[in-house]
């Protein structure tokens, strides 16, 4: 049998909500597409058929939700004086002004030091338009007053009639909010509020994250397009804590602290906030809770490093960028086996070896149990989910190679190769020049296989000439071969400081003989006799 607070309209068609709203196909929240609608409506009367706001508060509570407090004060510092005669613009006068900020809104700035006129305090003004909004307070003929309901509150105590107002009148209208701050969302979170607050019943996740809800708004198509950064920022802002966090229906959780330590202090400058014990008993809902409001971990991990990767600002390699690091993290946070944000993480910090390989062992560690989706003898770079677990084990040999731990980092080379014999990362470009780097070059020799000349890469060319070169044989005809290939490969082998590595390459261009140089440099300087080769070679070629 349904549940007392559910009726069939509200699990009717499960489809029917995603071919009205396609967007919420990351989201299952187990209504029709008649009742999403009512909730971003803007018109109570549609959304009060699915809930309604029945607080029940405890002797004593007033003093935990601080809208209810900060109401209070003013309702008995206007009683004490009425009529309060009002500012020219229509403001609380700034003798009371000052007397609350010394009293019960003490706390109620924290960017601000001094308050001397209700200008001055977005908390106050807005404390005092919610109160006349919700008929506790009115201005009549250039003073304030109390209303006959406000009046009846301070004398009877009915602290829960004042909140249940309050929240009414914030429904309502909780744009009044939004001129304290520089962000365009199109009335986007002011629509979407009666249903943020039905996804935030989600008990599918403990905390609950403003990118879930930003995507909320975004899959029922309400704002047009607004970037999901400035979305999320909008709705970590104007949802949590201006609203849910004051009128003590959430509260913040407690931070994210990250498995590595790469900093003095990271500002990850995402917040995650809990339900309350009060959410429950200030709405009556009659329909069920959602099956699944936020996004699935994995899906919502994606989604930030897309945001990561689609940003052409961002560098990523030996960066340290900020911004990006703290997607990274929160990717990491959200699904602490995402590979792709412990690989791009590391990527930040490849300058700092160190760092970086406690970064990618770290991802190593978690992404453990993963394992390719795919039909025997197939690569396992062909499986794209899997290549980011490919690329920690990458990185990890590349860091280890820039520390000197040779054979750790030779090691790792073997672990790949063997693990992707066709050697879909190109493992083995790294790994031979790091056996010639040991001394090792008959291994290298084996290991570098056929080499015709005609990769897209130059690197094997190359370094089958030095391989060569290390071996006494005749390596006049591979390294001509190798600078047809590339003509700028000697240029920056032979140069004291390489320019980063650059993202992208043409064959035979200077940014691909970058990157060869920066992996093959070491080898190509421990070589006896490998340099003068190249200056000779250089030198005829003018």
């Amino acid at each position: 049998m349904p549940s007392s607070n559910s009726n069939e309209s509200n699990r009717e068609s499960p489809n029917a909500a995603e071919e009205r709203f396609p967007g919420l196909f990351l989201h299952d929240l187990g209504l029709s597409g008649d009742r999403i609608a009512a909730l971003i409506s803007g018109d109570p009367e549609q959304y009060a058929e699915i809930f309604e706001i029945v607080p029940a508060l405890d002797p004593g509570e007033e003093d935990e939700i601080p809208v209810l407090r900060f109401t209070l004060a003013l309702l008995r510092a206007v009683g004490e004086r009425e009529p309060l005669k009002a500012t020219a613009k229509g403001n609380l006068p700034q003798a009371v002004v000052k007397e609350l900020f010394t009293g019960a809104f003490s706390n109620a700035e924290r960017d601000f030091i001094r308050v001397n006129r209700e200008d001055d305090s977005p908390v106050l003004s807005w404390i005092r338009k919610l109160a006349q909004q919700a008929g506790l307070l009115a201005l009549r003929n250039r003073a304030f007053r109390l209303t006959k309901a406000g009046r009846s509150a301070l004398d009877c105590g009915t602290w829960a009639e004042v909140y249940r107002r309050l929240t009414e009148a914030h429904l309502r209208r909780p744009e009044v909010l939004h001129r304290f701050d520089g962000y365009e969302d199109d009335g986007a979170i002011a629509a979407a509020l009666p249903l943020l607050l039905f996804a935030a019943r989600d008990s599918t996740q403990h905390y609950l994250y403003e990118e879930d809800f930003a995507e909320l708004i975004h899959a029922v198509d309400l704002g047009g397009y607004i970037p999901p950064e400035e979305l999320g920022n909008a709705v970590a802002l104007r949802f949590f804590e201006r609203f849910a966090v004051p009128f003590g229906l959430v509260e913040p959780g407690p931070p994210f602290t990250p498995p590595v330590r790469t900093r003095r202090y990271v500002y990850i400058g995402f917040g995650r906030w809990r339900r309350t014990e009060r959410f429950d008993r200030i709405f009556r809902w009659h329909v069920d809770p959602p099956r699944r409001a936020a996004m699935p971990p994995e899906a919502a991990a994606s989604r930030l490093m897309d945001a990561v990767h689609g940003d052409p600002g961002g560098r990523i390699d030996g960066s340290e960028d900020f911004s990006i690091e703290r997607y990274c993290l929160r990717a990491i946070e959200r699904c602490p086996n995402e590979p792709d944000a412990y690989v791009v993480w590391a990527r930040l910090y490849e300058r700092q070896p160190q760092l970086a390989l406690a970064i990618v062992e770290t991802g190593i560690a978690a992404t453990r149990d993963r394992e390719p989706d795919l039909p025997d003898g197939v690569s396992p770079w062909a499986d794209h989910l899997f290549r980011d677990v490919l690329r920690l084990h990458f990185i990890r040999a590349e860091m280890l190679r820039s520390l000197g731990r040779l054979d750790e980092a030779l090691d790792e080379y073997e672990y790949l190769l063997d693990f992707d014999p066709e050697d879909g990362i190109g493992a083995r470009l790294y790994y031979v020049p790091a056996l010639l780097l040991a001394g090792r070059y008959r291994d290298a020799q084996r290991a570098l296989g056929d080499v015709s000349g005609d990769e897209l890469f130059a690197a094997p060319i190359w370094n089958a000439a030095l391989t060569a070169v290390a071996l006494d044989d005749d390596a006049d005809e591979l390294l001509k071969k190798a600078l047809e290939a590339n003509p700028h490969v000697p240029r920056y082998l032979l140069s004291r400081h390489l320019p980063a590595p650059p993202p992208y390459y043409s064959p035979g261009d200077e940014d691909e003989a970058i990157i060869y140089a920066d992996g093959a440099q070491p080898a190509w300087r421990a070589v006896p006799g490998a340099l003068d080769r190249l200056k000779r070679l250089r030198q005829a070629s003018g």
